[in-house]
């Protein structure tokens, strides 16, 4: 039985190698009738996952000004709420650091680093920089999280089957189609602004810089998402990104809808070319309403005190239960 959550990690990944499936990245041949041969032979994909967790102080974008809102979380702070808190354990020495308050990257970077041996060796993150985040990942803090960096080395040096990023090439129109994936959003564009979340705290939970920069020098021409269970297709800076997320059952007739009533998305098919032209044009993400949104309205972060119809409907039916905490421990918002 696992001690805590990285020991669970390191099990699963264990237990998975062992039965043969890959848990790092994987180069495969597509089929022989794609339109764009390379000149050595058929095309190549090469998938790339990429692990990752959050850290609070990804979100840079200002915090929900509606009484209401405030109220709800004086009452029941999101932290309280949040499942990660209650259903997570790690190693004692790092445990203080990871609630909201603190914005630690120590699982962020220590999860990073098992993506470090497979990805190119450009500088967009200081090598020193980055030892010394692992080890003091808050300037307020001086725990040694070594630990937690050596038992994820040495799960990723032991356990993980993967390729060198030398061996690909994503740069022209003969080389890789590159696709990766992560469970975390690697940017805040892909999050609706809190003013249309049913959770404006949702954006502390759910992303890191590690993870974006790593993406970034990967170059992928596609990436895959998940975790806020909001289906979105967007393309930023040359890389498309997407999430089409099964959900919850509760979330079967809301959000997710779209994916329960058409089944897989296909994001790629060599037959249509290489890189981006591999992505069918009549894919039903594109139709997805938070993809449709933004591609004909501009993101409003700084408003704060607008909220949408369903997040005040929720804040309604709460409301009852918010006063009476609020009253019971004489909290009261100013």
């Amino acid at each position: 039985m696992a001690t805590d959550s990285v020991a669970k990690l390191t099990e699963v990944l264990a237990m998975a190698t062992s039965l043969g499936v890959y848990v790092g990245p994987l180069r495969i041949f597509c089929s022989a009738n794609s339109k764009e041969q390379p000149s050595n032979g058929r095309p190549l994909v090469t998938i790339y996952p990429l692990y990752s967790w959050y850290h609070s102080g990804w979100d840079t974008e200002p915090s929900i000004t509606h009484p209401a809102s405030l109220a709800m979380e004086k009452a029941i702070p999101f932290q309280n709420r949040w499942g990660d808190f209650f259903m997570c354990s790690w190693p004692s020495e790092i445990d203080h650091l990871t609630d909201l308050q603190t914005d630690s990257r120590v699982l962020a970077n220590a999860f990073a680093q098992l993506n470090e041996p497979f990805l190119p060796p450009i500088p967009l993150i200081n090598e020193e920089e980055t030892t010394s985040a692992l080890r003091n990942p808050n300037t307020n803090n001086n725990t040694d999280d070594s630990s937690v960096s050596a038992n994820f080395k040495s799960e990723r040096e032991n356990n993980i089957h993967g390729i060198h990023h030398n061996n690909i090439n994503n740069n022209n129109e003969g080389g890789d189609t590159v696709i990766s994936f992560s469970h975390f959003v690697p940017r805040i564009e892909l999050s609706p602004e809190k003013r249309f979340l049913i959770e404006p705290g949702l954006a502390a939970v759910i992303g890191s810089h590690v993870l974006e920069q790593q993406i970034r020098r990967l170059s992928p021409h596609i990436h895959l998402f998940g975790h806020t269970h909001i289906p979105i297709d967007l393309q930023l800076d040359g890389i498309r990104y997407i999430q089409w997320p099964l959900g919850y059952h509760r979330e079967s007739t809301r959000q997710c809808s779209i994916v329960h009533n058409s089944g897989p998305l296909l994001v790629y098919d060599s037959s249509l070319g290489h890189g981006l032209k591999g992505l069918p044009s009549n894919r039903l993400s594109l139709r997805s309403h938070w993809t449709q949104y933004y591609l004909h309205h501009k993101r409003e972060a700084n408003n704060t005190n607008e909220l949408a119809p369903w997040v005040l409907q929720r804040l309604a039916k709460y409301a009852g239960l918010v006063q009476s905490k609020l009253s019971s421990s004489s909290l009261s918002i100013d």
